[in-house]
This record gives C-alpha cells, structure tokens and sequence, in this order.
C-alpha cells in the first residue's frame, strides 16, 4: 500500500469514528506533509464525486466492498457475486413485468 492509499485509509477510519481526519494531532500523528494534506483533500474530494455520479448498481457495490473491507467473515467476491445476481434479477423484474 503507498503513502496515499495509507492517507485514505487513516482519513476513513477517522470519518468511520466520526473524528476529523484533518485535526492538527491527526495529521502529527501520520506525518501528513502540506502536499500530503493537499493530495488526500482532493482524493478524498474525486471519490465522493465518483461515487454520486455512477449508477446505483455500482454505489451498492461500493457500499458493500466499503462495508465488508477487512473482515473476516466475509469474502469480497461471493458478497460481490451475490449482489450482482440481485441486481440482475432486479432489472429482469422491471422487464419481465413490463
């Protein structure tokens, strides 16, 4: 993992605690550069955009790989499969029902 994806990481893990990745002992603690500090406002920024801006089927996808990242307990491609077969009998509801 770079230093970027590393910067993210912390950045979610602080928003999932409802804390403010950006505080100034936050930012001592991981060392964050200005330029550093810069590059993960605007990541952070693109993401957020990305994410409003694609298809519903592909924010649940995100929700869910965001949701399940790190555990254990369940594995990121058969969550993945799963909901993927939701969404196509979904969208083979609304046609078939036309």
């Amino acid at each position: 993992m770079n230093r970027k994806e590393q910067l993210l990481r912390m950045a979610a893990d602080a928003f999932e605690d409802c804390r403010n990745p950006f505080d100034h002992e936050s930012l001592c603690e991981h060392k964050v550069t200005a330029d550093e500090y810069f590059e993960v406002s605007e990541a952070i920024a693109v993401i957020i955009r990305g994410y409003l801006n694609v298809p519903k089927e592909i924010r649940h996808q995100v929700a869910l790989c965001g949701a399940i990242d790190g555990s254990d307990t369940v594995d990121p491609e058969v969550a993945l499969a799963f909901l993927r077969k939701q969404q196509a009998i979904e969208k083979l509801g609304g046609v078939l029902g036309s």
